[in-house]
């Protein structure tokens, strides 16, 4: 496969087909070739679902707990940073 049909994860190639399709909620669309895209693609629909409003607040929360088991350390630390604030910087 080439560097432009994927991209890496920690887990593996990920088709751009595939991320295309979960970015545009074509979840229906996208063809489940291994347990990666599987993965991928149940986590989206954890997504859309809670969008619609399914899951209470400590389901949401117990989901994200799981979610975040899958996500690499790195983009862990750049998640849990603190929002930006309203305040100005001194120069």
């Amino acid at each position: 496969m080439s560097s432009e049909q994927a991209t890496m994860s920690e887990e593996g190639p990920i088709p751009t087909d595939v991320k295309t399709a979960i970015v545009n909620n074509d979840l229906l669309g996208v063809q489940v070739t291994d347990e990666n895209v599987a993965l991928n693609v149940m986590v989206s629909f954890l997504n859309v679902a809670q969008k619609r409003g399914v899951f209470s607040f400590d389901e949401s929360a117990k989901i994200w707990e799981c979610i975040q088991r899958f996500i690499p350390k790195a983009n862990q630390s750049d998640a849990s940073a603190a929002p930006p604030t309203n305040e100005a910087v001194a120069p």
